[in-house]
């Protein structure tokens, strides 16, 4: 199980659990899909329209590391 959520300055985004079907493992592809190219961007371009330079920040969690994440570049 794997809670994401993210905040900056006064604002807090609702967290969430990434969904999984029945089986299925977090992996960095799940990651990617639920985290990087969802929320997570959405979160950074808000933060880009209100003048405010955003810093991702992750723990070493192997989700996070995974070779389909470059969140930098994603999210650029």
């Amino acid at each position: 199980m794997m809670f994401w959520g993210a905040f900056r300055g006064g604002k807090i985004e609702p967290g969430f659990f990434l969904k999984l079907e029945k089986g299925q493992k977090i992996n960095s592809g799940v990651y990617r899909d639920q985290v990087l190219l969802g929320p997570l961007k959405t979160f950074i371009d808000e933060s880009r329209s209100a003048t405010l330079d955003p810093i991702v920040m992750e723990d070493n969690a192997p989700v996070h590391k995974g070779a389909c994440n470059e969140p930098r570049k994603m999210l650029n």
